[in-house]
């Protein structure tokens, strides 16, 4: 099979149905896939607790329904319902046991493992096949039929597939979409975030990530998720496309994070081309080069294709690490064709030694560049990046300085500025609250911005003698300043105000309104924009970011 999505495969590669996709296209009501079909499905207490819609689509594995729960709601809440079928291979008595433990630890697992880029797990249970209401049906000797049934959040969005195969959205955009799902991955693939069970996805491909309009790339159907200690699969299910080369060498055999970095990788390069990956490590970097634009592709080239090595150990092992960079290499040759530009019209970049003086242009880049959360292997947060805003949520409570949570927008500028309209809603006056901004920051191994910052920020009483709203530098992660500089008044951070950051040789300066500070520090940095918050919703709106 050729094209934007690959089949989910038994051990030989047979053409199989379409993969199962939980997230599809928005759907008005009263269309085919939002009316229902007069089938039903539930477990075995409860048999027709759910009201299935559509035809559903059938793949490797089962089939999936869009479906709606009643209840004794006033308004039915809408889910995705998928039925197993047993794998080629299964015993006449499935699922067995040891099925329907592993799916309940995945259950509780997952619903524990919080990330916008993972569909949400809320169910798995074994019931009838699907039947008409009051009427589930028994099998030929008389005795009752049960089917496994996984229930997930219902995604409203298209499939990373399907959307390449019409659309030709720009290349930041597109790993952008790459980011979030290395994030998710990466969660996935996490000691601490899974509590110390860690798991493999062992299905990523484009049509297993849906595009949600305010979480990004999703990551959807885990159908084939196993613990990565869960040794010999039975199944060898695999995606042709998208299995590393010791995965199609040996189906069976235990897998690795590797083989999901492959997966991932493999994504990596749809999203950049919009095909199937070639098998072949010359016809993939041919791929890449015809796809992206000539000027300073080559850096970006290479990191995309190290993830495709077929062997293991020389593929990247930080995925979020990985994509973060294929952004930012994606970002530098429009940085260097600025610079030019800039150059011809008399705007340029001036230094007079060390007290130099320096000039950064007013000219916001057209879309905003690609921001991507950081902290959540300590925990998970709401946040949103959507057009020109951006908003956090960040932890409260005594933790809520205990790390970094934020978004980062990847970058080399040493010269740069973000300008945006700002709200805060603190959690309580009674405590500290804030955000920070480092115009020119690097991410560190940990995966926290390093870098000067300004914050703004509400001191209470446990800080000052004089609680109110004051402007003071940072130095992060570790948040304090070398030596003692005393915080500068600001306006009343609780109240919506428009706020501009530059870091420029230096010096970081703030502008609150009419209210200004700005700050020396050691040497000049070079890096992306961070916007860290604490203790508070934060809320930036129409944010401009100006880099040179």
């Amino acid at each position: 099979m050729t094209g934007p999505a690959a089949e989910m495969a038994p051990t030989g590669g047979a053409d199989q149905a379409p993969a199962v996709v939980l997230g599809l296209p928005a759907v008005e009501p009263g269309t085919a896939a939002d009316v229902p079909n007069g089938l039903f499905a539930g477990p075995a207490a409860e048999p027709d607790r759910f009201e299935l819609l559509g035809t559903g689509l059938r793949g490797g594995e089962g089939t999936v329904w869009r479906a709606r729960y009643q209840g004794r709601l006033n308004n039915p809440v809408v889910y995705a319902v998928k039925q197993l079928e047993p794998p080629p291979g299964a015993p006449r008595v499935w699922p067995t046991a040891a099925d329907e433990r592993r799916w309940l630890d995945q259950r509780h697992l997952l619903q524990a493992v919080e990330n916008p880029h993972l569909v949400r797990l809320v169910d798995v249970f074994l019931g009838p096949p699907p039947h008409r209401a009051g009427t589930p049906p028994a099998g030929p000797d008389g005795r009752e039929v049960v089917r496994p049934y996984v229930v997930m959040e219902w995604i409203d969005g298209v499939s990373l597939a399907a959307h390449l195969a019409t659309e030709s959205p720009d290349l930041t955009t597109r790993l952008g979409w790459l980011c979030d799902l290395a994030d998710g991955v990466q969660a996935l693939h996490s000691v601490t975030q899974t509590f110390g069970n860690p798991m493999l996805h062992r299905d990523i491909k484009p049509a297993n990530c849906v595009l949600h309009p305010v979480r990004g790339a999703v990551l959807i159907d885990f159908g084939g998720l196993r613990a990565r200690d869960d040794g010999y699969d039975p199944d060898g299910m695999h995606s042709r496309y998208y299995a590393a080369p010791e995965v199609l060498a040996a189906p069976r055999e235990p897998r690795t994070p590797e083989s999901d970095l492959f997966a991932l990788g493999a994504v990596g390069y749809f999203c950049v081309t919009g095909t199937d990956p070639p098998g072949d490590g010359d016809a993939v970097r041919k791929g890449l080069e015809k796809a992206i634009p000539a000027h300073g592709r080559r850096p970006l080239i290479n990191h995309l294709a190290a993830m495709l090595s077929p062997d293991p150990g020389d593929r990247p092992a930080r995925a979020r690490a990985w994509a973060t960079e294929a952004l930012t290499l994606a970002a530098l040759p429009r940085r260097r064709r600025r610079r030019r530009r800039l150059a011809a019209a008399g705007l340029v970049l001036l230094a007079a030694g060390a007290g130099g003086v320096y000039r950064v242009t007013r000219e916001p880049e057209a879309t905003l560049p690609g921001f991507t959360p950081f902290g959540r292997e300590y925990s998970a947060f709401p946040y949103r990046i959507a057009g020109r805003e951006l908003s956090l949520s960040p932890p409260t409570g005594n933790d809520r300085y205990s790390h970094l949570w934020g978004l980062y927008s990847p970058g080399a500028a040493c010269a740069a500025a973000i300008e945006f309209d700002v709200t805060v809603t603190p959690v309580s006056s009674s405590f500290g609250y804030g955000f920070a901004v480092a115009p020119r920051s690097t991410m560190t191994q940990d995966g926290v911005p390093d870098g000067a910052s300004i914050q703004y920020e509400w001191q209470a009483a446990d800080i000052t003698a004089a609680p109110g709203s004051y402007l003071r530098p940072a130095q992060l992660p570790g948040g304090a300043w070398a030596g003692t500089v005393d915080p500068d008044p600001a306006p009343p951070i609780d109240r919506p105000q428009h706020v501009r950051v530059s870091g420029i040789g230096q010096t970081i300066r703030i502008d609150v309104g009419e209210t200004s500070a700005a700050y020396q520090v050691p040497t000049v940095e070079c890096g992306g924009i961070a916007v860290r918050a604490w203790g508070a919703a934060v809320t930036l709106t129409d944010v401009h970011i100006s880099r040179t």
